[in-house]
């Protein structure tokens, strides 16, 4: 009787343990593809709630200011001497004031070395 209470709630049949073998394959096959299009429409809600979060947050505009100049630095390379250097001008800069150590500033620059950026 479970089964059927579980049906029941998903699917708004009456489905009851005297039910047809095959009817009974059916609302659970339909329970099942509204079980999908629920976590569907979950996913699909947690990844708008995910870029809502990373556009309010500081340290990724941050990111994007130093992966220009990361950009502007590769065309002109002579303008720093390493990443260090990079790192420590752009811990300096305005644009960059919610980020507080070079490391995480050098691991981006790896980064961009492995995958470039594409504006």
């Amino acid at each position: 009787m479970k089964d059927s209470t579980i049906i029941n709630f998903c699917v708004g049949a009456a489905v009851t343990t005297k039910t047809h073998p095959n009817q009974r394959k059916f609302f659970e096959n339909l329970a099942n593809a509204k079980n999908q299009q629920s976590l569907a429409f979950i996913s699909d809600r947690a990844k708008i709630a995910v870029v809502a979060k990373l556009v309010k947050d500081p340290k990724q505009a941050a990111k994007e200011f130093v992966k220009y100049c990361w950009l502007v630095w590769q065309e002109e390379p002579e303008k720093y001497g390493s990443k260090a250097a990079f790192a420590r001008v752009m811990l300096k800069e305005k644009a960059c004031s919610s980020l507080t150590n070079t490391e995480v500033i050098s691991k981006w620059c790896r980064t961009w070395e492995v995958n470039p950026p594409i504006l």
